[in-house]
């Protein structure tokens, strides 16, 4: 929503989505950083310019919890790479469990696997450029709904995992996703405000999300469609009733829902 003021929480604010999607990982395969579409494994990026932030995020270490053989572990550090990209132009838009940790909790946690992105398609070739400038330069498709079309793309920096989803546009301009189902490809709308939520600040790093409203369709979209399995009970259910609780109380509930349209009919 245009206007609105970021939101801005300290250090000591949050606590730590699961991701939107539980990702179908099928057979990577290596692609051409010129190409193609949008949900899990490793990261997408493009061709690119821009300020960049000079400089790998660290991993910081943890100690095992076991009292007999402890021993430091590398944690991938989220909010560090967060850091890295609030420097590219245009901004990257978070979604998943970064995101709803970082509207719902303040924070970004040591638990999440990796980090969702999500760009327009015609963006893909300036982000692959951007993200190599940071060290994420081998990108795998993980997920392809239609030949030709991936929708994730994924890429990894040491600990670091990140993955890139992409969002298609119809001809009145409205953003949609596409996966795969049993009845064929099906497109899952999104709202006109998917890139448009103001940022949130967490110790001074400016991240960018999806809107609540794309998050909670998005999410909608995924459980209706089932194509990434069936949601882990306990935690996406409670993370979407909380989004909704927090940003989206009011809203007709129908809104709520996205709009499904199958698109190739089994192809």
């Amino acid at each position: 929503m245009m206007g609105l003021e970021p939101t801005t929480f300290s250090a000591w604010q949050g606590a730590s989505w699961g991701n939107t999607v539980r990702h179908r990982r099928d057979k990577p395969i290596s692609v051409p950083l010129s190409g193609g579409s949008n949900a899990k494994a490793t990261n997408p990026r493009s061709n690119g310019q821009r300020r960049l932030v000079a400089g790998a995020t660290l991993s910081r270490l943890r100690l095992d919890a076991s009292p007999s053989r402890p021993y430091a572990r590398p944690v991938p550090d989220y909010l560090g790479l967060l850091r890295e990209l609030a420097a590219i132009e245009p901004p990257l838009f978070a979604f998943g469990g970064v995101a709803e940790a970082v509207l719902l909790d303040g924070q970004v946690s040591d638990a999440h696997g990796d980090l969702d992105l999500v760009i327009p398609r015609t963006e893909l070739e300036l982000r692959h450029g951007q993200l190599a400038l940071l060290g994420f330069r081998a990108f795998e498709v993980y997920y392809e709904p239609r030949p030709g079309l991936p929708l994730i793309y994924g890429s990894t920096r040491g600990e670091l995992a990140l993955e890139l989803s992409l969002a298609d546009y119809d001809p009145q301009g409205d953003p949609f996703f596409v996966v795969r189902t049993d009845d064929g490809a099906v497109a899952i709308s999104m709202p006109a405000d998917l890139f448009r939520w103001p940022p949130t600040i967490i110790d001074e790093i400016v991240i960018h999300t999806l809107s609540p409203l794309a998050l909670v369709q998005l999410r909608a979209g995924i459980s209706a469609t089932n194509a990434f399995g069936p949601e882990r009970a306990g935690k996406d259910d409670v993370r979407q009733a909380q989004l909704i609780d927090t940003f989206l109380r009011h809203e007709d509930p129908a809104r709520l829902r996205p709009t499904i349209t199958l698109l190739d009919a089994g192809r």
